[in-house]
């Protein structure tokens, strides 16, 4: 009987652990094990069907006549092969039974905690950036992510959120309504996150409902418009939470019980650097900032078509 289960990451992304002795289907990830008979070896492929970069474990809880391939890799196209099993003895059949889990992100690319990074806001918008505490230290004594960083930017109107940095979209979800009943921070919010180049993520949270411009798989640029904030709370503030992270390189635990108290985070954080009026920096807690972007900051991760497509578009005479 196959066993599923998927468990919470305190970061707030699911990770998902499946068991099988041949066949493991998942809903965005699925792994396939197909027998080829001339070699008597078995060829463990896989199936994405969501955009982005995804770590992949497999562990084997059986594993005769064939070498444990330990195998950990990043998956980012449609389909691959991930191993083959060979038999040690061809004499004698590979009996086996595996898990494998995966993860958002990747650990292969090295995340570039120098990169300089654009505020998230339309040009020339002042804002003024708050440290974000983690609360799961506050109410779960859990220890937060390594080097734990998020800002929070408040709002009098539904501004329109801005891409930092090149990527690509991996995650929209904004079908939650807006909390018009509570006061205080919640979690339930609307979520867009965006991949970078170099492995990291964007979590840009607190989108209105409905309130994106992108889809997922989209790739976007310095300034490409995400989508308008919703009010949060009972007296109708707007809030922006955004943060940059990636993946620590910890193999998950293949746990079945997995409870509040035994969740690990295994991703770690990252304070970045920002454009501003102000000159290239880090944020400083509750000190204001102009929005600026320039064009060196606009095609610096394009490829050459990117960049020819830019020029093109900004040399088109405007019809009168």
């Amino acid at each position: 009987m196959n066993l599923f289960y998927k468990f919470l990451f305190i970061c707030g992304f699911f990770g998902l652990v499946h068991q099988t002795t041949l066949t493991a289907q998942i809903k965005d990830i699925n792994i396939t094990c197909k027998y080829n008979a001339t070699d008597k070896n078995f060829i463990v492929s896989y199936e994405k069907r969501i955009p982005g970069t995804y770590m992949i474990y497999v562990k084997f809880t059986q594993l005769e006549n064939a070498f444990d391939p330990h195998f950990s890799d990043a998956i980012d196209g449609n389909t691959g092969t991930l191993f083959t099993l060979k038999p040690i003895d061809s004499n004698h059949p590979i009996r086996f039974s595996y898990q494998f889990s995966y993860l958002m992100g990747t650990t292969i690319s090295k995340a570039d905690s120098m990169f300089t990074y654009t505020l998230p806001f339309k040009q020339g918008r002042e804002v003024k950036p708050n440290e974000m505490s983690y609360l799961w230290k506050q109410y779960m004594n859990k220890v937060p992510p390594k080097n734990w960083k998020s800002f929070m930017f408040l709002s009098n109107k539904a501004d329109t959120v801005c891409a930092a940095r090149k990527g690509i979209v991996i995650k929209v979800d904004v079908s939650k309504d807006a909390d018009s009943l509570t006061t205080q921070y919640h979690s339930n919010a609307n979520t867009i996150l965006v991949e970078h180049a170099d492995g990291t993520l964007a979590d840009y949270t607190g989108f209105a409902k409905n309130g994106n411009f992108v889809k997922e798989g989209d790739t976007v640029y310095p300034q490409t418009p995400l989508g308008v904030l919703g009010y949060y709370d009972a007296q109708k503030n707007y809030q922006l939470r955004f943060s940059i992270f990636h993946l620590s390189g910890e193999r998950p635990k293949f746990e079945e019980n997995r409870t509040l108290q035994n969740m690990q985070c295994y991703y770690e954080y990252i304070n970045p650097f920002f454009m501003t009026g102000e000159g290239i920096t880090r944020l400083t807690n509750g000190k204001k900032y102009t929005t600026v972007v320039n064009e060196t900051a606009i095609i610096a991760e394009m490829t050459k078509r990117e960049k020819k497509k830019r020029q093109n578009q900004l040399t088109i005479p405007e019809k009168k």
